[in-house]
């Protein structure tokens, strides 16, 4: 499953870097800059570190939506929301004890939360590209 989230939290690759003045590109910046750090935090199968990395994840996504501008405000904030649903998905799995049914109830929701993260990222990396130069 870790390899599974990793694919849905790293950010875009947005190339921005973290000298620009504006608080957006500067929370871009090191959203992205996290983003790359925690791929490898959520290769590992521990369940308590992949919700502590996905708590870090969220965190710094709402940071990013109180700052973004309101064309994708709504974007970041689904981003958190999704990521929020990641973090139950964990913890439902442990849970589960290896139920299958449940696991495919789990599955589910695992893509239905990347498919959002994938939806809103490609309006976001635009946003910031063009942004955040």
């Amino acid at each position: 499953m870790g390899i599974i989230l990793a694919g849905a939290i790293a950010t875009t690759g947005l190339g921005v870097t973290a000298a620009h003045a504006d608080a957006y590109c500067d929370a871009v910046a090191k959203a992205n800059q996290m983003g790359q750090q925690m791929r490898q935090e959520l290769q590992t199968n521990d369940p308590a570190k992949i919700g502590a990395t996905l708590d870090k994840a969220q965190t710094e996504t709402k940071n990013v939506a109180d700052v973004a501008p309101e064309n994708v405000k709504a974007d970041w904030q689904t981003q958190a929301q999704a990521i929020g649903e990641l973090k139950t998905a964990v913890a439902d799995t442990v849970k589960a004890k290896g139920d299958p049914a449940k696991m495919q109830q789990i599955q589910q929701k695992v893509k239905d939360a990347q498919a959002k993260i994938k939806e809103t990222s490609a309006k976001i990396a635009a946003d910031a590209k063009a942004r955040c130069k």
